[in-house]
């Protein structure tokens, strides 16, 4: 409990020095603005929402941990809230993972495994491409024997090169970063460095591959590089194709046997936004 109290409070430290920094930019903005006549909007906000679901062969978590070995359907919904009375934007982000087939711990047949909802901010520093995201989330693991729920803080940092090399190339570079607060993996850190490259060949048709490591650091247990994985996928306006490749690079990291049932995802996908 205590340690949860003291990841809140980092978590409204966080959210207070990204507000400064926005209030300071607007501030500069305006002094610099100051003799330009404009017209003042009050109160506006706006919520948008993105609908997603995907269709899998397997579920694969990011650190290479096999969840389900079988066809899998992950449904998802994202909402973005924004308003003038607020210092920075909010999201809340509903995902779940829905199993056909038994595997490991799952408990029966055509059931959700995993459903994760996430609360957080994120903060875009003009021009630069570059953004910080930061949230609180919580998971639990229904239909999972054994498994019990756990809440984690999450960050992530990226930025964004349009047009490298030729104009149609976008690069992003970032790092992606949790640690659990609460359930069995307590205190654990899982840090996810990422790289990837989308050529856009039309405005509805494009391509991306992606590329990322995964670093546990283990409260009284092995540290190490887990997992290297590689992620292709097309998409054609609210259509995906996409697959992903692990490459487990420790064995000591994850030793249980039921990880090596399966090193590759691929299926197809559709998003919605509105």
């Amino acid at each position: 409990m205590e340690k949860t109290k003291l990841f809140v409070i980092a978590l409204i430290s966080m959210f207070s020095v990204m507000s400064a920094v926005k209030a300071q930019e607007e501030v500069s903005e305006e002094i610099l603005q100051e003799d330009i006549p404009a017209v003042e909007l009050q109160g506006e906000s706006s919520v948008s929402a993105n609908l997603s679901i995907d269709f899998a062969n397997a579920y694969i978590d990011y650190d290479g941990c096999v969840i389900s070995d079988s066809f899998v359907v992950q449904p998802g919904l994202n909402l973005f809230i924004n308003s003038e009375s607020l210092p920075l934007p909010i999201e809340i982000e509903v995902w779940g993972n829905f199993a056909t087939d038994k595997f490991a711990e799952q408990t029966r047949n055509n059931a959700f495994t995993e459903i994760t909802l996430s609360l957080g901010t994120t903060y875009e520093w003009e021009e630069s491409g570059v953004s910080a995201s930061l949230s609180i989330n919580t998971t639990q693991y229904p239909n999972m024997e054994g498994w019990g729920g756990e809440e984690f803080l999450a960050a992530n940092i990226q930025k964004v090169f349009e047009g490298a090399f030729v104009t149609s190339l976008s690069l992003t570079g970032g790092a992606y970063a949790e640690f659990a607060l609460t359930g069995d993996c307590d205190n654990n850190f899982n840090l996810l460095p990422y790289l990837s490259a989308e050529y856009e060949f039309t405005e509805d048709l494009s391509a991306t591959l992606s590329a990322q490591f995964h670093y546990l650091a283990e409260e009284g247990g092995d540290n190490g590089w887990g997992s290297f994985s590689i992620l292709p996928s097309v998409t054609y306006k609210n259509f995906s194709v996409f697959a992903q490749y692990f490459v487990q690079l420790e064995d000591d990291i994850y030793s249980d046997e039921d990880n090596d049932a399966k090193d590759y995802v691929y299926g197809v996908g559709y998003s919605v936004e509105f």
